[in-house]
């Protein structure tokens, strides 16, 4: 993509997959999704054992999918 001199730089669309949705049954809380993500759209409190997404923030790249060790995000969410 070729932006304009001084024009802003669109960001980036999300991805068809949607956004991680979260399988608390599975999820450790090890805060590996929230590390991984570009966008600072998670954030996981182990001793309160939460796990939260942002979905303004999300950009469904599916980097925290694939960062869980226990497979416990999978994308497709609203």
């Amino acid at each position: 993509m070729v932006v304009p001199s001084g024009a802003p730089a669109a960001s980036p669309a999300p991805a068809a997959g949607g956004h991680p949705v979260n399988d608390p049954a599975r999820c450790v809380y090890c805060t590996l999704c929230a590390k991984k993500c570009p966008r600072q759209a998670i954030a996981v409190d182990r001793a309160a054992k939460t796990w939260r997404l942002d979905p303004d923030a999300c950009i469904g790249c599916g980097v925290c999918a694939a960062s869980c060790p226990k497979n416990c995000l999978t994308m497709g969410g609203g």
